[in-house]
């Protein structure tokens, strides 16, 4: 059975770019699932009302996934340069050669917020071939309101593996509505109606109903 890592350089990057892939790999049963969150909201920066919310988000997403295990760092929303890559990147060896995933889903180089694309390379760092033989795949998803806001001759996402999540679009609309104080009226990117266009422009350039769109960084056949 396959081991899953998810990482999220903040809570709610996981839901808004790959809810769909989440619920779907939680229905079919066949993979445990685990959920990394590298940062966490503070005060005075967010009230402490927003840091209740988005904990009750942690947990009903938890919960709703059954992810196998929640990591959860602690280091600031907004502060993680602040951290050397050298603490990051041993903490992370932690988590993997504690899990062992087959596959890890990370936010990638081409977003505009600075902690994914951080948190990418971080992934980068801990996966040597030679030291982390268990792994297969290494994904990048893409994460509305950062990746398609970055100058598209600089970085722009480059789409090249697909997921159908035409069953779950719904539910996935549910689920980033847990993270309230993060949602927005359309055209906002983060707003129910852009990810459901999003989910409708990835399906038709994969010939499915809805879909969601990853960059394949690393596969390992065995």
């Amino acid at each position: 059975m396959d081991k899953i890592l998810i990482v999220s350089a903040h809570a709610d990057d996981e839901t808004f770019g790959m809810g769909g892939t989440m619920l779907k790999y939680a229905s079919d049963g066949k993979c445990k699932l685990y959920w990394l969150i590298a940062t966490q909201i503070w005060t005075p920066k967010w009230t402490e009302d927003q840091i209740n919310s988005r904990q009750k988000a942690i947990d009903s997403i938890s919960n709703l996934i059954k992810f196998e295990d929640v990591v959860k760092w602690k280091f600031k929303d907004n502060l993680l340069d602040t951290v050397s890559k050298n603490e990051l990147q041993e903490k992370l060896i932690k988590v993997l050669d504690t899990i062992k995933p087959s596959i890890i889903f990370t936010p990638s180089y081409w977003d505009f917020n600075f902690e994914h694309r951080l948190i990418c390379e971080i992934v980068e760092m801990s996966t040597k071939v030679y030291y982390s033989k268990y792994i297969e795949e290494i994904i990048a998803y893409e994460i509305p309101s950062s990746t398609e806001v970055s100058f598209p001759t600089h970085r722009n996402f480059p789409v090249n593996y697909y997921v159908d999540i035409s069953e779950f679009i719904d539910k996935k609309i549910e689920l980033i509505n847990y993270y309230d104080t993060e949602c927005h009226e359309f055209p906002h990117p983060r707003s129910g109606e852009y990810i459901r266009v999003l989910a409708r422009k990835r399906g038709a350039e994969s010939g499915l109903n809805y879909a969601e769109g990853f960059h394949l960084l690393r596969r390992i056949k065995k």
